[in-house]
């Protein structure tokens, strides 16, 4: 059914406090659609910004591993496969792309390590567990680097793609058709509507989804696998003891902050035999993702948080934040690019390493919890003031609101962010020079089809390369900064630097193709455990790697699409509500 409102005051929230906290994660985190607050299975808190409302749909990226995870699990709970049978016993061949390379062959070997020489590497051993821990040691555009079950390989292409067929090959029907029915008992049937992978589903995300719809995958982990039915009783349509494994640290040899395709918040296993590792990608000169000290929301930036959070991170600052213990979640979308002084972002000084392409989901979803964390926790004493508080203030004897909550749907900041394509470039005249397809900076999964002129056999067109500057939408950026040293933090280098395949080594570098100012000093946030500076950036060229030219003219429904070729799903009123 539809989600249920109540006022933040019924669950033992404050709605004045949460406005408050709200207010700062906007502020630094631009930027910003939306967020959203679950307490208790009810909207306790909700607001949207930059022209966006609950019906707006985002590209989620990674996020959407999460609920891949669930897919899986729901599998397992079927009876398909299990996390431990090899891929191999269940006649799954190996899924490479394109279809017969050696993709599972060993492109390099740990010293010491009898590695196998064949094409097959060591797919023979590999378990959908070591694929759901990302911890195959595959990572599609490096190949096979290590054993499976000893490093953190993070993946989205074709190994973790391997899930998919491994359903299809089980349940003898199109894995898409598989997860939509799965999806559709959480009012999520539309989940893979955009996927465009044939008849599998994205294990590796990057579907369309609004905010609500998002919280619908949170609430199922709070659940630990349990859904309500239409009845009104409940059915556990994932075991509790899988969905324990998803909130568990997997092969602590390698590392002790990722579960099943969900980043993990907690205490460090005295098992545990890495620092590994944090959601930060860059130059490994002055970035890496495996020395991390304490909590994944701790580390060497705030105080200690030991608490048990599950942590979903897409591209571009998309978090999702689940609490089984406090029965919370917090969904927050937004087009924002973080950097730590562990992970910089530019080359600010002549003695810094060149190219310091930072980017660290770490430091900014860390950031974004700190600030919510305070305002989302209950007491039964809290709870008896803030309904105390919400009574005389209302003039109510009883507080119960079922449909609405003051907070909700009242609060949108119009702050010009492009949501329709707004072109220079005429698409009515029907060219007959082939097309452009180009992807937005940076590293965006959408972008704008252009029709050329008659001579054009490429995309090198400066006329077509500055129509970012026009069609992209901007980006936020939130650097860590030293209040003492703020040369550190420097807008200017800083859109000079910014990646559109962090984590890859391929180093196609967006270099020069964002403009960025600063928009607020260094200054201190969240109660002062840290300071930031704050960038607003605008595409300035799709770059070398962004456009892709085609023979054939533009699509007259595709001249807004998506990195697969299929059109953007409606942006308000056509996208199906959550059943």
């Amino acid at each position: 059914g539809p989600w249920r409102m109540a006022a933040a005051e019924d669950h033992g929230l404050d709605t004045e406090a949460l406005r408050k906290a709200v207010d700062e994660v906007f502020k630094v985190a631009p930027i910003r659609f939306c967020v959203l607050v679950i307490k208790d299975g009810h909207i306790v808190y909700e607001r949207y910004a930059n022209g966006k409302g609950e019906e707006d749909v985002y590209e989620v990226d990674s996020l959407g591993k999460t609920g891949s995870a669930l897919i899986i699990g729901a599998a397992i709970h079927a009876g398909l496969f299990d996390l431990d049978t090899p891929l191999m016993e269940y006649g799954l061949e190996p899924q490479c792309d394109p279809p017969g390379s050696d993709c599972w062959r060993m492109v390099a070997c740990p010293a010491g390590v009898d590695c196998p020489a064949g094409p097959l590497g060591f797919y023979p051993n590999i378990t959908t567990r070591h694929i759901l821990s990302q911890a195959s040691g595959c990572v599609e555009g490096d190949g096979c680097t290590t054993l499976p079950g000893t490093s953190f390989s993070y993946d989205s292409g074709m190994y973790i793609q391997h899930l998919a067929s491994l359903i299809a090959k089980r349940a003898k029907e199109p894995s898409k058709e598989w997860a939509k029915r799965f999806m559709a008992k959480l009012g999520l049937s539309t989940m893979f509507n955009h996927d465009e992978l044939g008849q599998n589903f994205s294990v590796g995300g990057g579907q369309f989804m609004t905010c609500r719809q998002l919280a619908r995958i949170s609430q199922m982990i709070i659940n630990m696998g349990k859904w309500p039915t239409s009845a009104g009783a409940s059915e556990q349509l994932i075991s509790r003891e899988y969905m324990q494994q998803l909130l568990t640290p997997q092969f602590l040899v390698r590392g002790y902050t990722y579960g099943f395709l969900t980043w993990l918040n907690g205490p460090r296993p005295e098992e545990a035999q890495a620092d590994c590792c944090s959601a930060r990608w860059g130059n490994e000169q002055t970035c890496r993702n495996d020395a991390l000290n304490r909590t994944m929301f701790s580390d060497d930036i705030f105080p200690d948080v030991n608490e048990k959070i599950a942590v979903s991170m897409g591209w571009l600052g998309r978090y999702m934040f689940s609490v089984p213990s406090r029965n919370l979640a917090i969904v927050t979308m937004g087009s924002s690019w973080a950097a730590s002084l562990q992970c910089p972002l530019g080359s600010a000084r002549p003695t810094d390493p060149p190219g310091m392409g930072g980017y660290d989901d770490n430091f900014l979803s860390g950031l974004l919890w700190q600030i919510m964390d305070k305002a989302t926790r209950t007491s039964q004493s809290s709870k008896l003031k803030a309904r105390k508080r919400h009574r005389e203030a209302h003039g109510l004897e009883d507080v119960h609101l079922a449909e609405q909550s003051p907070e909700i749907g009242t609060m949108k900041q119009e702050l010009g962010t492009l949501t329709e394509r707004n072109s220079s470039m005429p698409l009515t005249s029907r060219q007959s020079g082939g097309s452009c397809s180009c992807l937005c900076p940076p590293g965006r999964g959408f972008g704008y089809c252009y029709d050329m002129p008659e001579e054009a056999t490429d995309c090198s067109s400066l006329e077509v390369l500055s129509q970012a500057a026009v069609d992209c939408p901007n980006t936020g950026v939130t650097m860590q900064c030293d209040r003492h040293d703020v040369v550190n933090s420097n807008c200017t280098s800083a859109g000079e630097a910014m990646r559109g395949d962090i984590g890859s080594r391929t180093n196609r570098v967006w270099g020069g193709h964002m403009g960025c100012s600063e928009t607020e000093a260094c200054r201190e946030v969240a109660g002062g455990l840290t300071s930031v500076v704050i960038c607003g950036c605008k595409s300035r060229l799709y770059g070398v790697y962004g456009c892709t030219w085609d023979a054939g003219l533009c699509s007259e429904s595709l001249t807004v699409y998506n990195k697969l070729g299929s059109p953007l799903p409606p942006a308000k009123g056509q996208e199906a509500q959550p059943e």
